[in-house]
């Protein structure tokens, strides 16, 4: 019986040993739990303020890329603030030129990456904007009229000029 109750006592410190370490791993396990947490909730603000970022970064680069273009006759491109005449005596040898007051509303947009080619549906066509001439070509069909103007090289035609203005007849 003496014996029995000294292993019982074994058993008892023994059980007591144990609780004990099982009470500090379960406070390391919280403690734990909680860094993890806190570092989720660190990890996804920083991933939001990332998301923000890209949002910002995507719109600046599609402003960045941003290019209008315009179509018209001479007598459309002066009525809507696109041209004006400037310098000569007279009335005679004023030349073109975009206005100072540029109507930008009037401008079709689009990015600079995406625009290959305009549709022009003319029989004569001329570029009053400032742009390479090894840049671009104008494509005619069998009948001699421009279909549409193809730009070649995009990153060297709108290098000079964020705007394209076609005069057309």
């Amino acid at each position: 019986l003496s014996s029995a109750e000294n292993k019982n006592n074994t058993f008892s410190k023994k059980i007591n040993e144990l609780n004990i370490e099982i009470a500090t791993t379960n406070r390391e396990v919280y403690f734990l739990k909680e860094e993890i947490t806190q570092l989720n909730n660190s990890y996804s603000s920083l991933f939001e303020r990332y998301s923000e970022q890209i949002s910002v970064i995507n719109s600046l680069e599609k402003e960045l890329n941003k290019v209008g273009y315009v179509i018209g006759t001479k007598s459309e491109l002066f009525k809507n603030n696109i041209l004006t005449k400037e310098g000569g005596i007279i009335g005679i040898g004023k030349t073109k030129k975009l206005s100072n007051d540029l109507n930008t509303a009037y401008f079709n947009y689009e990015s600079k990456l995406l625009l290959n080619y305009i549709i022009v549906g003319s029989k004569n066509a001329k570029i009053i904007t400032s742009h390479p001439a090894n840049s671009y070509r104008f494509s005619e069909n069998e009948y001699g009229i421009i279909d549409s103007l193809i730009i070649t090289n995009a990153e060297v035609f709108w290098k000079n000029s964020k705007y394209l203005v076609v005069e057309v007849k």
